[in-house]
């Protein structure tokens, strides 16, 4: 997929992303869709120890926000951006 990796904190909602992250077993996990929300900066839990991490909220477009498309990111972790998609246009002239 073509893109451009971006920082977090210039993320909007709306725009199509590809996501890479790990799960709690360490397994990769790779989402890719449209942001849902504006990226958030929030606490989490990691090993005992309270940290900042980018929550993103990654799925279909006309989801609602949940738990299950949240990705959590480590501030310095990037995302990549992706082009939009090619809109196919409807033919509007009338012929006679």
């Amino acid at each position: 997929m073509n893109g451009t990796e971006v920082e977090i904190a210039e993320l909007k909602a709306g725009e199509r992303v590809e996501v890479t992250s790990y799960d709690t077993s360490g397994r990769t996990i790779a989402r890719v869709g449209v942001l849902l929300a504006k990226p958030r900066l929030v606490v989490v839990q990691v090993w005992r120890t309270r940290v900042k991490k980018w929550r993103l909220h990654v799925d279909a477009p006309g989801s609602e926000i949940a738990r299950s498309n949240a990705v959590t990111l480590w501030p310095h972790q990037r995302v990549r951006r992706l082009d939009a998609p090619a809109q196919s246009h409807q033919n509007t002239s009338s012929q006679e």
